[in-house]
């Protein structure tokens, strides 16, 4: 990726003008001096896949420093259960993890709800009106859920208790190019009876700071009406074992969840280990799941 800069003489505000690093051209605007790159496909495609493999990489990274923070919780704690995933008897996957509290939606915060579903299903309704989006929509938008039943993903996703969820508590990932979708394919039912029907589904009681729909049992939502994003997601500290899980979706796992501040993004520093919410979920390939504080 380019670092710093490379200038030539002055413009008339006596101030050094930054070049591209690639090309040499001027970078004029705000975008290209912050970015450091000119706006020309030439060079932008080749800053953009190298500024995606570093930040890739750097999930890897913080991935790793991760599983070795785990490791340590293990050793100090269960040390059979450390033993058991070197030996290669439990896979070991390691996530965050929430501890939150559940509380009854206020009213306020169903009508703000209410406000930006009304919005996504207008966009919806405007992407229906389009024939060449609409049947851009029936190709290739059908969400498709994955086999969530793997035993692994249940232990992983269990003793996290939804921390990507906290990431849906404006709008429960509902996209207008999903409602399109259900629009399209759903005839019998208009953008209003999809409102009510989201609204009636508000529970009693759901996690703070996070999904409206996000209850201490998992999604309020039946699958064939959450967003695509709910059903296909995997944090890293999933999707790094999807090969090994859909080769053996009943083997058996250890699951440790760490309280991280700013998942994706953090730093070692950032990372608390034996705060509320640290916990070890193993699950036997029978489905027996047996769930530990650390």
């Amino acid at each position: 990726m380019a670092i710093g800069h490379r200038y030539q003489g002055y413009h008339p505000g006596g101030r050094k003008q930054p070049l591209c690093p690639e090309c040499g051209a001027e970078l004029t605007t705000n975008q290209e001096q912050r970015e450091n790159i000119c706006q020309s496909l030439k060079c932008r495609g080749p800053w953009l896949q190298r500024a995606i493999a570093a930040q890739k990489q750097k999930e890897r990274d913080q991935q790793e420093a991760l599983n070795e923070s785990a490791r340590k919780s293990l050793k100090n704690n269960f040390p059979e259960v450390l033993q058991a995933t070197e030996n290669g008897d439990l896979l070991f996957i390691v996530v965050p993890g929430i501890e939150g509290e559940q509380a009854s939606p206020t009213e306020e915060r169903i009508a703000e709800f209410r406000e930006t579903l009304e919005e996504a299903f207008a966009e919806a309704e405007r992407l229906v009106a389009d024939p060449v989006r609409a049947a851009d929509l029936l190709r290739g938008y059908e969400p498709q859920r994955e086999d969530s039943g793997a035993l692994p993903i249940v232990n992983a996703c269990s003793t996290c208790r939804g921390w990507c969820c906290q990431m849906g508590r404006f709008n429960a990932f509902l996209k207008p190019e999903f409602l399109a979708w259900r629009l399209v394919n759903e005839h019998d039912l208009t953008a209003e009876d999809m409102i009510d029907d989201y609204l009636s589904r508000i529970p009693e009681l759901s996690q703070q700071n996070s999904c409206l729909f996000h209850t201490d049992r998992g999604c309020a939502l039946p699958w064939q009406i959450r967003s695509s994003t709910c059903n296909t997601f995997q944090c890293p500290g999933l999707s790094q074992f999807r090969s090994a899980i859909e080769e053996s979706p009943e083997q058996a796992s250890a699951a440790v969840s760490l309280k991280v501040e700013g998942y994706f993004s953090f730093g070692i520093g950032e990372m608390i280990t034996h705060a509320p919410g640290a916990r070890l979920g193993v699950m036997e390939s029978d489905g027996n799941r047996t769930e530990h504080p650390l």
